[in-house]
């Protein structure tokens, strides 16, 4: 099935009234096609675009490719060298004036800094992303928007996250993007496990309602994926399902998803996972009595902890959780209390990060409120 998003492009491109313009507009359509995980194709107009603008380049194109690449890293492995790539994209478009791009590749370094927990970073590319939108410039507002709702969201404000993920929604409708309204979902789905994963953990327990509708959140993400083609980090749902069902005590669900998901997603990019999807592994090997399988786990898990790059503080301190309950099982108190006494660190650090996204979002809708929530 098209996309109306490339639909809609299709026809912009076809009113063009020049070769350029409709270089332009299909740069969008290939930045479209890298979110949707449709590599193939999004190389395909890249390739082609960068030959036929070898000669004489324009600025926008060769920003927008710029951003395009950028986009098949990202969505190909989570590849680092994503950043570079959009970096080079906006100083393109910042020195030729072009505020399209420049706006859209701020709201992608938002969104990348985010990921990372750059959050300096981050607040200063929203802060030049949604300065540079137009009212309808609807794909970098979109992406604002959806930095914005995560942020709340993992912070733990659900009420504001739901405000922020329908701008984001309410954007995405005027230009059709089904990309990002299926990110969207992903995006709800992943930030409520984390929320979930902190409340089981940290010793707040959670009715067992709230693990239904989370899992009937990610089928129906999957659902929506499998409705418009979507094929970018697909691994992302089937992972959140597994550790949804460990937490909800259902080791043996949960192992059935982790066996061939949990690799498949750090060959996708999501390596700085490995220490906790390792642990919870552990952890549910435990419950079903797999004590040798268990113990291998641990302690792969805690080496990886040690030594990986990039893990994240939440991932880290639920890791040292599941580590602190496997080993005090297996009656080592000396390294269960080092892991627990390293979890609580981790949590608090964690809920320093949650207030501090807060404040930065608060300030987003003090200043840019008016156009990111436009009813225009």
């Amino acid at each position: 099935m098209k996309s109306r998003y490339v639909a809609l492009a299709e026809v912009q491109m076809a009113a063009a009234s020049s070769s350029v313009e409709r270089a332009r507009i299909e740069t969008r359509i290939a930045a479209y096609l890298a979110r949707q995980g449709e590599r193939h194709a999004a190389v395909e107009i890249a390739t082609r675009l960068r030959e036929q603008f070898s000669q004489s380049p324009d600025a926008e194109v060769s920003a927008s490719l710029h951003l395009v690449e950028a986009l098949l890293d990202f969505f190909g492995d989570l590849n680092s060298a994503a950043s570079a790539k959009m970096s080079r994209a906006l100083a393109l478009a910042s020195a030729a004036r072009i505020a399209r791009v420049e706006s859209l590749a701020s709201a992608w370094l938002a969104h990348f800094a985010f990921s990372t927990h750059r959050l300096q970073s981050m607040r200063e590319c929203l802060d030049r992303s949604f300065a540079s939108a137009a009212a309808d410039d609807y794909d970098a507002l979109c992406r604002s928007a959806s930095v914005c709702a995560v942020a709340a969201h993992l912070a733990g404000d659900l009420q504001r996250a739901r405000r922020w993920y329908g701008a984001a929604r309410k954007h995405a409708l005027e230009v059709g993007d089904d990309a990002t309204l299926s990110s969207r979902m992903h995006n709800f789905v992943a930030m409520a496990a984390m929320n979930l994963r902190q409340s089981v953990l940290t010793g707040v327990g959670s009715g067992r309602e709230e693990f239904d509708l989370l899992l009937s959140e990610a089928q129906s993400a999957s659902n929506y994926d499998d409705l418009i083609g979507a094929a970018s980090l697909d691994m992302l749902l089937p992972t959140l399902r597994a550790y949804v069902h460990s937490l909800r005590d259902e080791p043996e669900q949960a192992l059935a998803l982790y066996g061939v998901e949990a690799r498949a997603a750090r060959a996708q990019g999501m390596e700085r996972m490995a220490p906790w999807f390792l642990a919870d592994m552990a952890w549910c090997h435990l419950k079903l009595g797999h004590n040798d399988e268990s113990r291998d786990l641990a302690n792969e898990a805690e080496t990886l902890l040690s030594s990986a790059q990039g893990v994240q503080v939440d991932d880290a301190a639920a890791a040292q959780s599941r580590l602190a309950a496997v080993f005090a099982e297996f009656g080592d108190s000396a390294r269960s209390l080092k892991h627990e006494v390293t979890a609580l660190e981790g949590w608090s650090r964690f809920q320093s990060l949650q207030v501090e996204l807060l404040d930065i979002v608060n300030c987003v809708e003090v200043r840019f409120g008016e156009v990111a929530f436009s009813n225009r």
